[in-house]
């Protein structure tokens, strides 16, 4: 998501304070006790609550492969379209489950971080089943996990060897 993001013009992530990412559109946010001024949809239904204290205009971590497209528009967006979005919208747009034919997608893929304790992976996988000549069902799951190397001091954890 972070390379697509980087191509849309007046369009920034910048990392929070809990480790999550925050989005700005044409220099527009806010802290983490505010209304977001990003408003994030997921095929129309919104992402991000009216006022949240640590969930404010951040990015949703989705799987890139069942996305059919990422629509951006600028702001100031009316209150029907976008809750009252100052800086802009975001809106994931999934893909649509086909009544054509059965399908199917596994994949799988594995990271290294030099010194680190044990290799990253991740897994996709998606299918489309249709259910008769008026619906289908699509489902998707994913499943990441980084490698690292850094001490956890708090639980005693030692990723390095």
């Amino acid at each position: 998501m972070k390379d697509y993001f980087s191509s849309i013009p007046g369009l920034s992530l910048a990392p929070s304070i809990l480790g999550g990412t925050n989005l700005a559109i044409r220099g527009i946010t806010t802290s983490g006790f505010t209304n977001p001024t990003i408003g994030v949809l997921i095929d129309d239904a919104p992402f991000t609550a009216g006022t949240s204290n640590f969930n404010s205009g951040e990015v949703p971590d989705f799987d890139p492969g069942d996305l059919s497209r990422i629509e951006v528009l600028r702001g100031p967006q009316g209150t029907l379209y976008g809750a009252n979005a100052m800086g802009g919208l975001i809106k994931y747009v999934t893909k649509a489950p086909s009544m054509e034919t059965l399908s199917g997608r596994v994949e799988a893929g594995t990271t290294q971080v030099h010194n680190g304790a044990q290799p990253g992976f991740t897994i996709r996988g998606s299918i489309n089943m249709p259910m008769g000549d008026t619906f289908a069902v699509r489902a998707s799951a994913f499943r990441r996990q980084d490698p690292g190397y850094i001490d956890n001091p708090i639980s005693g954890v030692k990723w390095r060897k």
